[in-house]
């Protein structure tokens, strides 16, 4: 009777469904409706728990999970030095601060990595192949509909005369989440435009830029994949996050001219061709300057786009003659700045083991620099008196130095380069399957190793969830058996 309840309740069909939950949910990281006061509230982590749970329960009939290695050791590892790091520092906590205690802070911490565990956990458990892939991309596709759908109204009440705005669209917004619009920046269902940023880059650009590079459909057509690549990065520009738009630049770049420059140099081959024949065919040569026209307009686009938009214009119209501090504060930046030398300060003062994971907060207002901060937020606040905000490192190698000490940063490190080097390793393959998860698995892995230097969460599904995908696809790509593997000639 148990094994039929066990069968029943941890079937395929039934792991599929909470598994598309999961990625439906994904995009909402701020739900109204979850416990605790955090800004982070991410409703996939319901079906994920539930999910991992029954992927647990199959154990009792056999099955096993699947935990590709050394990538998960190496993981596993990292969550000891975690906890190892809470204990140790729990021998001698610091005093409680704003209400808050150690332990209390470590518990919170705790519970958020262990969010991270769990996104990880399912993302590898149900991506062991190229079947698990394609209901996996599928229903990636049936997120984004509703997140473009979000996007491009929350587009029009921003930017378009409409006789409702911003705040009129924000009751019904805040009835789900915690925080509507509060600036002319688009965020979907995320809680700040950054976080929007993220999906859009670690969870629907990639793998359907992939699609129509190696010619792997998602879709039925190839240009319904070209629609979702654009209408991606154009909600991208309209959240004007610096960070994922440069990332996004950044990894790109890299991707031509680093991990598989054979896309652009096939693209020169071809661009150039009807320009060295000697019968010229007059149609090849005009589509090619329609091509750069294209490019230029959309260059000059972007532009303006950028140029009407303050936070992001002040890039370049603000001076450097009054010095890099003033450049920065003028920016926005300068507290993110100053948080992650606060840290490494931190760091060098509790090398070994930190000061506990979580527990970060309770140190830095001992070594706040007054003098880098002026004109900001938090010097106004400490010179009326007031007690800091619990602070962070808003860098995740600063925060796990940090807080875990040399042992939890050098274990953290060897995880991502663990996973760079699963996607290293398949950049020659010249099979379909490969070239399409290795680059995807690319873009994605450069991209969250740059979002580090700027994040510190490990609550997010965005990107824990995007990693067990990858390191799962990334460890089995090579032994799938399908008739669309290998590339053809063309």
């Amino acid at each position: 009777m148990i094994q039929k309840t066990l069968k029943l309740f941890t079937n395929q069909k039934t792991l599929k469904f909470f598994w598309a939950l999961v990625l439906v949910c994904m995009p909402v990281t701020s739900f109204r409706f979850f416990p605790g006061d955090s800004i982070w509230r991410p409703l996939a982590i319901f079906p994920a728990i539930i999910l991992a749970g029954l992927l647990v329960l199959q154990l009792f009939n056999g099955k096993k999970l699947y935990f590709p290695q050394p990538t998960s050791t190496i993981f596993l590892i990292l969550l000891f030095v975690v906890v190892g790091s809470v204990l140790i520092n729990g021998i001698y906590p610091p005093d409680d601060y704003i209400g808050q205690s150690y332990w209390t802070r470590s518990a919170i911490s705790l519970i958020t990595i262990g969010f991270g565990v769990v996104f990880f956990f399912v993302g590898l458990q149900m991506n062991r192949s190229e079947e698990e892939m394609k209901f996996t991309l599928k229903w990636i596709f049936i997120s984004f509909l509703p997140l473009m759908v979000a996007g491009a109204i929350q587009w029009a009440v921003l930017f378009l005369p409409l006789p409702i705005d911003r705040w009129d669209y924000n009751i019904f917004h805040e009835f789900f989440m915690i925080k509507g619009l509060r600036i002319r920046r688009i965020i979907g269902f995320a809680y700040e435009p950054g976080w929007f940023a993220d999906q859009l880059i670690f969870v629907y650009i990639p793998w359907f830029l992939m699609a129509l590079l190696t010619g792997k459909r998602i879709l039925k057509q190839w240009w319904l994949e070209l629609g979702i690549v654009v209408a991606g990065f154009v909600l991208l520009l309209f959240t004007y996050s610096r960070s994922g738009i440069f990332s996004l630049v950044i990894v790109v770049g890299l991707f031509f001219l680093i991990y598989a420059p054979r896309y652009y140099k096939d693209f020169f081959r071809w661009y150039f061709l009807p320009f060295k024949e000697k019968d010229k065919k007059i149609g090849a040569i005009l589509l090619r300057f329609f091509m750069i026209m294209v490019v230029a307009l959309i260059v000059i686009i972007v532009g303006i786009i950028f140029s009407h938009n303050n936070y992001f214009a002040k890039l370049w119209s603000t001076s450097l003659n009054k010095g890099l501090l003033n450049y920065l504060q003028s920016n926005n930046v300068n507290s993110r700045v100053v948080y992650a030398l606060m840290g490494i300060k931190i760091f060098l003062e509790n090398f070994w083991f930190g000061v506990g994971f979580g527990a970060l907060g309770f140190h830095m207002p001992f070594v706040f620099p007054t003098g880098l901060m002026d004109g900001s937020i938090e010097i106004a606040r400490f010179n009326g008196g007031r007690r800091f905000h619990f602070m962070n490192a808003k860098n995740m190698y600063v925060r796990m130095a940090s807080e875990t000490g040399i042992f939890g940063l050098v274990v953290f490190l060897v995880f991502l380069a663990s996973v760079m080097g699963l996607v290293w390793r398949l950049r020659k393959n010249e099979n379909q399957n490969v070239q399409f998860v290795g680059g995807a698995a690319f873009l994605i892995v450069t991209g969250i190793v740059i979002r580090f230097f700027t994040f510190d969460s490990f609550a997010s599904p965005t990107i824990w969830v995007t990693l067990g995908i990858v390191v799962s696809l990334l460890s089995t790509v090579q032994s799938w058996n399908s008739e669309e593997g290998e590339l053809k000639d063309e």
